[in-house]
């Protein structure tokens, strides 16, 4: 429950650009990656398959497939972790107040969300002439 509810928070405020949810996000996955490391690096696959409760059938499949080695599943959790890390890096650069005010279109303080927020006219004009061109 308490991960659906960070991933909520995470989801939210990636979206609306919050600078807070994007280190949640770095700190959250950097330990679950770690973790996923440490697990495949010191435990075997049958183990695994063990330890996650599988039903019999599925379980006597793995076992007609011999041993596996964990090692490609570390470095490709390795791979995606750099990977991941790579692409929050890229889209940090997005949350700042420029992006989440474009152009300085709103007054300081007032989010396109809130109740203080009213379109003018001249927009609600604007929407009807490109509302008519399409």
């Amino acid at each position: 429950m308490i991960t659906f509810l960070v991933t909520l928070f995470i989801i939210r405020g990636l979206l609306k650009l919050d600078i807070s949810a994007w280190w949640v996000a770095i700190v959250y996955n950097s330990i679950f990656f770690m973790s996923a490391i440490v697990t495949g690096a010191r435990i075997e696959f049958s183990d695994l398959i063990e330890y996650a409760a599988v039903t019999p059938q599925v379980s006597e499949i793995y076992d007609r497939m011999g041993p596996v080695n964990m090692q490609p599943l570390v470095w490709g959790t390795v791979a995606s972790f750099l990977l991941y890390f790579g692409f929050m890096l890229w889209i940090q650069r997005y949350f700042t107040a420029e992006y989440k005010n474009p152009e300085g279109i709103l007054p300081d303080g007032i989010e396109p969300d809130s109740e203080q927020y009213e379109p003018d006219d001249e927009a609600e004009e604007d929407k009807s002439r490109i509302d008519k061109i399409d």
